[in-house]
């Protein structure tokens, strides 16, 4: 077992006092949102010593890579546990829901399946992304996904290839999912929500009603003011007759790619990619 030099203590004894030193601040040592300062609580540890201060460090950065720990902001910064979560991003307010909103809840969740299967087999081939997991991140039950921010109902994250650019560039791809005739501007805010962490996101609408709508027909399906607001924030627009064939989904606005805070990026993947697609990740990256 591996030893450090504040003894016998393995990393993971000492993790596990970081913890609970953490939960047995009073209250008037921790912020709002449950945060310590990391002075407050390397003094607290008695790690504040000139040989220990490395070792909180590395052991606070263990502890961040798990998932375990979240960093926070304030003076010489701080740290909080996932179950204090919050986010820089304020949650839309929630409504009460109505019998109608419920249905086209269950509804939308109805096409989570075939437009994840549409993506995974059509639509990241025609993207030119070379390697790509596409996830369905709407439903994770109680799995902790490290913030209050809106989970994306489908989450790809692929890679690129460029001819004259070296590299490999990495895309966190996000997808509102949304029957047409139930959205609204707020919709277009859900999508811009995820962008904290995504590089490209999506508000995807089915219109069953659409008929015989053909080509840019479907243009005119979708209220000005969803396809305005989608293009001042940079939000792409899918709109399709059926969720399950590729052939009748027309991309209305293009969305912008933006690059967020990398650490975002790979928070987004941590906490809402599922184990095997983050070893997949990892393997086609290097």
């Amino acid at each position: 077992m591996k030893k450090n030099i504040t003894g016998k203590k393995s990393d993971a004894s000492l993790k596990a006092e970081m913890i609970a030193t953490i939960k047995a601040l009073p209250p008037e040592k921790q912020g709002a949102s449950g945060a310590v300062s990391n002075i407050t609580l390397m003094r607290t540890l008695k790690w504040d010593s000139k040989n220990n201060d490395q070792l909180y460090w590395r052991i606070r950065n263990q502890l961040i890579d798990e998932g375990v720990l979240i960093k926070g902001r304030g003076m010489g910064g701080s740290v909080y546990l996932k179950t204090h979560e919050k986010d820089d991003i304020e949650e839309l307010p929630q409504k009460e829901r109505t019998g109608k909103q419920k249905n086209a809840d269950m509804a939308e969740r109805d096409l989570y399946e075939p437009i994840a299967g549409e993506l995974r087999n059509v639509w990241v081939q025609e993207q030119g992304f070379y390697a790509a997991e596409v996830e369905i991140t709407a439903e994770q039950g109680q799995r902790d996904t490290g913030g209050k921010w809106s989970r994306p109902d489908i989450s790809v994250v692929a890679i690129r290839n460029y001819l004259h650019i070296p590299g490999k560039f990495l895309d966190v791809i996000t997808f509102e999912v949304k029957i047409l005739n139930t959205a609204n501007v707020t919709s277009v805010y859900e999508a811009l929500a995820h962008r904290r962490a995504a590089t490209i996101s999506y508000l995807w609408l089915f219109c069953p009603d659409c008929g015989e709508t053909k080509g840019s027909g479907l243009q005119t399906m979708v209220p000005d003011v969803i396809k305005d607001e989608a293009e001042k924030h940079g939000i792409g627009i899918i709109v399709a007759k059926s969720a399950g064939d590729f052939a009748t989904w027309e991309t209305i606005v293009e969305p912008e790619r933006i690059a967020p805070n990398p650490q975002k990026l790979d928070e987004f993947i941590r906490y809402q990619i599922s184990e095997i697609s983050k070893k997949a990740i990892i393997s086609n990256i290097k």
